[in-house]
């Protein structure tokens, strides 16, 4: 994975605090991700034109055009929006704002290969880097499929930890599920386009990790 936006920052000391972390954050993962990228490479090719990252036309699904990924850099993703965790219980995403840096992630429980070498992916960036999850950050990895529950979000979550393997990450690494609704509203603001295929069953989609501000807003896309 590279990183695909963000700009230069002022030194820390002349910035906020919780700016001058997201920073070093953002600084940790592109170190992380690009390791990543020397040993696997990107899941899809990595056109760009005008903003968008898409999938080429030799792997984009016939009559599937809108995929890929809008970067929508100092988007706020809206608190308001209500997702339902691998607990079972009701949250808002403003509920995971305000403390620290998050990463936004977008898959589906049921997909049946890119969704699963993302989060591998990124578990295994992650476990590389000095920070740890529920600690420094936090990671919510929202599925688009509105037919996904609390069980497969809670079973995946628990593949995903056993390998991260590290105290207190269950706390901070949250997998949600929700309504078709709050779904398109997420994924709207965060430039994540997508598409169901009803010859397949499945949807189409690229990839993206989001590091995001405590206060939720986009600071940085990679793919």
């Amino acid at each position: 994975m590279t990183a695909l936006a963000g700009a230069g920052q002022p030194a820390c000391q002349e910035r906020t605090s919780a700016v001058c972390s997201t920073r070093q954050f953002v600084n940790s993962m592109v170190a992380g991700f690009l390791g990543m990228a020397l040993l696997a490479g990107a899941a899809w090719g990595q056109g760009m034109g005008s903003g968008i990252m898409s999938p080429p036309p030799n792997v984009r699904p016939p009559g599937l055009k809108n995929v890929g990924i809008q970067q929508n850099l100092n988007q706020q993703i809206p608190p308001d929006l209500i997702f339902t965790d691998d607990l079972g219980r009701k949250v808002q995403l403003g509920d995971y704002f305000g403390q620290k840096p998050l990463i936004l992630n977008f898959v589906y429980y049921g997909c049946p290969m890119l969704c699963g070498e993302e989060l591998s992916g990124l578990e295994s960036t992650l476990r590389v880097l000095k920070f740890d999850v529920g600690k420094e950050f936090e990671v919510i990895t929202i599925s688009f499929d509105p037919k996904n529950t609390p069980e497969t979000a809670a079973k995946k979550k628990e593949q995903v930890l056993r390998r991260y393997n590290r105290p207190g990450a269950e706390q901070g690494w949250h997998f949600l599920v929700g309504e078709p609704g709050a779904i398109d509203a997420v994924t709207r603001a965060a430039g994540f386009q997508y598409e169901y295929d009803p010859k397949t069953g499945q949807f189409a989609h690229s990839t993206a990790i989001l590091v995001l501000t405590p206060q939720g807003k986009i600071a940085q896309y990679y793919a």
